[in-house]
């Protein structure tokens, strides 16, 4: 079962080298591809890649571990990627579609840290105790 993990996540690792972005999925609900595929949400995989590629990663990513590809057959395919690669660099610009919009969030405020009051002029003495006696 951990291997059909591995493949999962470098499934997205894949993606994320191939075209610069991660596989498609709703990031306005889910924090990370894994949740989303795990919550039955298909990883959308980019078409900026050839075909063959897209299937594997399809593949590599879906949600039964017993759909992903064994090792070898990775290992076959990423012998042929000096071929893919210079088919990826001859795509035309106008086949390439831009990067999905990224909505960030802001981050939450952060609590405030409590000053314990001091008690008398002797270091390390507060009202809490001696800290130096934790």
């Amino acid at each position: 079962m951990y291997f059909k993990m591995d493949v999962f996540a470098l499934g997205v690792l894949f993606h994320q080298y191939f075209v610069g972005f991660l596989p498609g999925i709703d990031w306005q609900q889910y924090g990370y591809t894994g949740e989303a595929v795990h919550f039955g949400q298909v990883a959308v995989v980019s078409d900026r890649m050839p075909e063959d590629l897209r299937q594997l990663l399809s593949r590599m990513l879906a949600e039964d571990p017993q759909q992903r590809p064994e090792a070898c057959e990775i290992f076959a395919f990423l012998r042929g990627m000096t071929a893919l690669a210079e088919e990826i660099e001859d795509l035309p610009e106008a086949e390439l579609q831009p990067e999905p919009e990224i909505v960030e969030q802001p981050a939450p405020e952060p609590e405030p840290v409590l000053t314990p009051p001091v008690w008398g002029d002797a270091p390390g003495r507060h009202a809490w105790g001696n800290l130096g006696d934790l």
